[in-house]
C-alpha cells in the first residue's frame, strides 16, 4: 500500500468515490452498449471510450449529458436513445461493504469530504442510489470545478471544503497518480486497495 505522510498533524479526512466508496465494474456497461455500436466487440472498449476529449470534456463539465450522449452516438454509431443510454451508462456501481460506517466513525472525530472525477449523469444516480453519500459537506465533484485529479486546483479547493489546509488534509484514493497530485499539494495520502489494509494504516495518521 502505498502511504504518504506530511509532518502535520491530520484534521480532515477526503475521500475518493468510485472505487473507494463504492465499486465501480464497467464490465457490465461495455457489454450493454456493444450491441447498440456499430464497431465490433474488440473495438469498442472503456480505453477507446475514455480517450476521446468529449469524456473529459463530460467529466470537467463543458458539456451537458445531452451533448455526451449525442456525440457518443455519432462517434461510435450509437443506435440508443437518451433514456436507454442513462441506464447503460449507471449500471457500473455496488456498495462498497463496510465503507460507509468507517466513514461515519471517522466523521465523528474529524471533518470529511469527497473528491471525485465524476460526471453528473453519475452523481444524480449515486445520490439516489446511496443517499448517505449526499451527506458529505461540500463535495468537490469534477464536472462543478472544470477539474480533474491530480489538477491541483482540486486538492486545493477540497481542503478548503473541509476547512484546512492541505498539510493537515488525509486523502485516500485507490490510484497512485491521483495520491502523488495530493502530496505534491501537501497532503497526505493513503492508496485504497481496500478496507482492510485501510483500516490497518488509518492508526498512523488519525488519534484514537
Amino acid at each position: 500500500m502505498l502511504i504518504t505522510q506530511s509532518r502535520a498533524e491530520t484534521r480532515a479526512v477526503i475521500f475518493d468515490l468510485g472505487r473507494v466508496l463504492v465499486k465501480v465494474d464497467f464490465t457490465r456497461m461495455l457489454r450493454r452498449f456493444k450491441p447498440a455500436v456499430a464497431l465490433s466487440g474488440d473495438d469498442f472498449s472503456l480505453e477507446k471510450l475514455t480517450a476521446h476529449p468529449f469524456f473529459r470534456d463530460f467529466a470537467e463539465g463543458r458539456i451537458d449529458g445531452r451533448e455526451f450522449w449525442l456525440r457518443l452516438k455519432s462517434h461510435f454509431k450509437a443506435d440508443l436513445t437518451y433514456d436507454d443510454f442513462r441506464d447503460i451508462w449507471c449500471d457500473i456501481f455496488e456498495p462498497m461493504p463496510g465503507m460507509r460506517d468507517l466513514v461515519e466513525r471517522i466523521r465523528r472525530d474529524y471533518p470529511v469530504t469527497l473528491l471525485s472525477d465524476i460526471d453528473p449523469i453519475h452523481w444524480e444516480w449515486l445520490s439516489a442510489a446511496y443517499p448517505w453519500l449526499t451527506s458529505f459537506p461540500d463535495p468537490v465533484l469534477s464536472y462543478e470545478i472544470g477539474h480533474m485529479k491530480p489538477h491541483r486546483r482540486c486538492y486545493e479547493q477540497a481542503a478548503r471544503a473541509v476547512g484546512q489546509s492541505p498539510e493537515h488534509c488525509l486523502f485516500i484514493d485507490d490510484r497512485p497518480p491521483n495520491i502523488a497530485g495530493a502530496c505534491a499539494a501537501g497532503m497526505s495520502g493513503i492508496l485504497f486497495t481496500g478496507i482492510n489494509p485501510l483500516r490497518e494504516a488509518l492508526p498512523l495518521f488519525l488519534k484514537d
